[in-house]
């Protein structure tokens, strides 16, 4: 292996980490596509700033066409993985498809390879992804449901190849004790805040005291 493949395997795997992209999508790959893949997204970022300003409209490099689920249902989210490659729907049964749209089109599989569906559950609201911290092979798919449950699952990469197995993880319901965070205030907010609240505490003494005072207060005829 050479350096120039060295430093280009580093730089994607930097971006992968920086940008929580599912590392296994890349496949083997030489030096050529391995620095495309490694600036891919700083060229697309300016071929969009380009367009942008010069009033364009950015049409698709290239169109991949996808055979839909034998229930006929049409996709309700739609979430494309940060890789590119991977492709994530679901619908209102809960299943969700995962595709995977190849790095070059003769890769291309129009059927979806892995399928699965939330228990107790009607319809998903929304869905997230991102490469798993834990593990470099893993993938993590959070969905939030009607039912406001997070449902996390976890894609494995296969030995022989990038494809992953999809599988629930758990299902577990939103905490009441997580509570929003108060934000952090500077030193001179929490000073003014000290002071007014001493001034305050001052004064409701002095009232205190001062109804004391007329208590006691003999009558006067």
């Amino acid at each position: 292996m050479s350096d120039a493949t060295r430093e280009w395997i580093g730089l994607l795997r930097g971006l992968c980490i920086q940008h929580d992209i599912y590392a296994p999508a890349f496949p083997d790959m030489n030096l050529e596509e391995l620095e495309h893949a490694a600036t891919a997204s700083r060229r697309f970022s300016s071929h969009l700033r380009s367009e942008f300003f010069q009033g364009g409209l950015v049409g698709p490099s290239s169109v991949r066409y996808l055979d839909p689920p034998p229930t006929g249902e049409e996709f309700e989210h739609i979430r494309l993985l940060p890789d590119g490659r991977f492709l994530l729907t679901s619908h209102k049964t809960t299943i969700k498809l995962l595709w995977d749209l190849g790095n070059h089109v003769s890769s291309l599989t129009h059927h979806a390879i892995a399928s699965f569906e939330i228990p107790g559950a009607a319809t998903i609201k929304s869905l997230r992804t991102r490469a798993s911290h834990s593990s470099s092979e893993a993938l993590v798919i959070i969905s939030i449901t009607d039912s406001e449950q997070f449902s996390r699952a976890y894609s494995q990469r296969l030995p022989t190849g990038v494809y992953p197995t999809v599988h629930p993880a758990c299902a577990c319901p939103r905490s009441p004790a997580i509570r929003r965070r108060r934000p952090r205030y500077s030193w001179y907010h929490q000073q003014a805040c000290r002071y007014r609240k001493g001034i305050y505490y001052r004064a409701v003494g002095l009232y205190r005291r001062r109804l004391g005072q007329l208590a006691t207060r003999p009558n006067r005829i």
